[in-house]
């Protein structure tokens, strides 16, 4: 099944995962491993340290060499060709902890990802492998956080691979979004700052985030909003005229859309309960 970086990206975003394990495994030159499967129960990800292959995912071929990651589900059935060098590759094993509903199926996907970062993912690679080893409580912990380091690199290597040198323009929009979002934004005006074409940075901005940038520039301001709700005890008019609303009603017409609920009653909530949240 074909999925898009950002769906990858969204589903990672969204789920909670556990590092499970890491282990290298090598197959000579011109041979065929076959006749095995997945492990049960949890996810891996496939990462080629050396040489190249055909890596085979219930009958899904994917041509594997280091700028390649693939992620296997459980249980599928494995078939690994070599060429005329050896092959070595990591298999990191991770569990769903939790998932939306719309990803549990992911334990049942395979997919691939071109990836660009390939030294610094094999480092993390390396320091996975000799934390693993260590018995103590710090070096586990370690071990998580790496672990989340490594998939974030790769999901930064895959996006950027795939969007080439525009990456760096969305990402500079969005800071720009995130400084001045109590002013007028206007998305042709930001299009044009940032030197493309209204059409084609809506496009890019909804394929890097998940949402068109009126929406990303909404939630920011909504978001804002509940924590000025939270924290100050300025009337709704005025966290309203922060966030970038000059009309308040229309301000408190977008935060019920988004929360369910009015400001006003966001922020009775918030005092009666702090850990509340929408």
């Amino acid at each position: 099944m074909e999925f898009t970086i950002n769906q990858i990206i969204e589903y990672f975003a969204n789920s909670s995962i556990q590092f499970v394990d890491v282990f290298i495994s090598r197959l000579d030159a011109l041979k065929v491993d076959s006749g095995r499967k997945t492990a049960q129960g949890v996810c891996g990800i496939i990462i080629p340290i050396k040489g190249s292959a055909c890596f085979s995912l219930n009958g899904t071929v994917y041509k594997m060499d280091k700028h390649t990651v693939v992620h296997a589900g459980s249980a599928m059935d494995i078939e690994i060709e070599t060429f005329e060098n050896e092959w070595e590759y990591a298999v990191i094993h991770y569990r769903i902890i939790h998932t939306p509903q719309d990803y549990k199926e992911m334990l049942n996907h395979h997919f691939m990802m071109p990836i660009n970062d390939t030294v610094k993912i094999q480092q993390l690679v390396q320091y996975l492998l000799e934390q693993q080893i260590k018995p103590d409580n710090m070096s586990k912990f370690k071990v998580q956080n790496v672990f989340m380091n490594l998939l974030e690199v790769i999901l930064l290597s895959a996006r950027s691979e795939r969007y080439e040198n525009k990456v760096d323009t969305i990402v500079a929009a969005l800071e720009y979004i995130q400084l001045h979002y109590a002013k007028e934004l206007c998305v042709s005006e930001l299009a044009q700052q940032f030197g493309m074409e209204r059409r084609r940075f809506s496009y890019l901005f909804e394929q890097l985030t998940g949402l068109t940038p009126i929406q990303y520039i909404t939630e920011y301001r909504i978001r804002r909003a509940k924590e000025l709700l939270r924290i100050s005890n300025f009337s709704i008019a005025k966290i309203a005229e922060e966030v970038g609303y000059l009309d308040s009603f229309y301000f408190s017409r977008v935060f019920k859309k988004i929360t369910k609920m009015p400001p006003s009653i966001y922020r009775k909530q918030q005092k009666k309960n702090p850990y509340f949240t929408i």
